[in-house]
């Protein structure tokens, strides 16, 4: 057996043509600056067209209540239930504050035991009302009185 090895003869250029002047310099390519140019100001130009049209949705009075719905009352008015939670035709709808216009029902409204304020499109404001029942009546006053369960004086 022979134990020698055997190399791999290098090259006769030595690499020297790595360093030539008719050759680039291999790595990174510099980024066409017309073409980063162009996309920039594409984005910039879709970006401004976006936020326009948001701006205008906004301010259009394509969002607006112009219907409100009462459902389930019976002892309440659907005006008292309306001026209760403080919305009114023309307001925005993407504006409203929901959470506040219930806990303005359930205190203007003592008969009120459940209540839910939803936006329904087209433009319309449904509340859904369900009243406490009177358990008990009592005569106070020249007048009958009705109490729910937890003895509160409803009318």
């Amino acid at each position: 057996m022979n134990n020698q090895r055997q190399f791999n003869q290098p090259s006769k250029n030595n690499g020297s043509d790595m360093l030539s002047p008719n050759r680039p310099p291999r790595g990174r390519k510099k980024p066409n600056e017309k073409l980063l140019r162009t996309l920039r100001s594409i984005m910039l130009f879709a970006g401004g067209m976006i936020a326009m049209l948001g701006l205008l949705l906004l301010l259009l009075p394509l969002f607006r209540v112009q219907n409100i719905v009462v459902e389930g009352n019976s002892y309440c008015t659907s005006e008292d239930i309306i001026a209760a939670t403080g919305i009114e035709t023309g307001d925005e709808l993407l504006a409203l504050d929901l959470q506040t216009a219930l806990k303005n029902v359930f205190a203007e409204c003592p008969n009120v035991e459940n209540c839910s304020i939803s936006i329904s499109f087209p433009f319309t404001v449904k509340i859904k009302v369900t009243e406490k029942s009177g358990v008990m009546y009592a005569a106070f006053n020249d007048k009958y009185v009705s109490f729910d369960r937890s003895f509160r004086v409803l009318e």
